[in-house]
């Protein structure tokens, strides 16, 4: 007694070509979870490749066609969250201090109040500016 496997016939193209259904879906699924901004068409690749793979091997109803349905409706309807934009960064408050003493001074004055120079001011980011 043999048992010969093969995908010979016209059912083994119409099981080749449900296996290619699911195949698809699958890749859509992925894609929509990968890009979430393209959901309405990943959504309906799902559907249509559900139900042609439903449609092809006659079969399926509980393991392929409600799961496939359910996935590609609620891909239809799903609005995915706006991503949360970055608050934005305080500005920078340059504090300036005396080159010759250290302290620091008021931005807009010329020569340091407490050492009397007024050649160089540096900056607390480092730079130094002369006045």
């Amino acid at each position: 007694m043999t048992i010969v496997i093969g995908v010979g016939g016209i059912g083994g193209i119409f099981g080749l070509f449900g296996i290619a259904c699911g195949i698809l879906v699958i890749i859509g699924a992925a894609m929509m979870y990968v890009r979430p901004e393209q959901h309405v068409p990943w959504s309906i690749v799902i559907l249509v490749f559900t139900i042609l793979g439903v449609l092809s091997t006659l079969g399926g109803l509980v393991i392929g066609l409600i799961p496939g349905l359910m996935g590609g409706i609620l891909g239809l309807v799903w609005k995915p969250s706006v991503p949360a934009s970055p608050a934005p960064s305080p500005p920078k408050l340059t504090i300036r201090a005396c080159t010759n003493c250290g302290r620091e001074i008021a931005p807009d004055v010329k020569f340091c109040p407490h050492c009397g120079k007024g050649s160089r001011i540096r900056n607390r980011t480092g730079l130094v500016t002369k006045i």
